[in-house]
């Protein structure tokens, strides 16, 4: 039986491909058939991460719109 070798780029550049390939193909199923899910309308938690790492932040508007 004749033997197959592959350098490491290209087995890792062929199984990008082979997951592209997959992921296009999984996505234009489920879109054709419009199975696709809708996004939730719940915030995540790290919508507000700006707030908690500078909770000074919203005090220094007040006191500018308060002028």
């Amino acid at each position: 039986m004749p033997e197959v070798t592959l350098s490491l780029p290209v087995a890792l550049g062929l199984l990008a491909v082979f997951l592209v390939v997959g992921a296009l193909a999984l996505f234009i199923t489920l879109k054709g058939t419009g199975k696709l899910p809708d996004s939730t309308a719940t915030p995540s938690p790290t919508a507000h991460a700006d707030r908690d790492l500078h909770p000074d932040r919203d005090s220094h508007a007040d006191a500018r719109t308060a002028d």
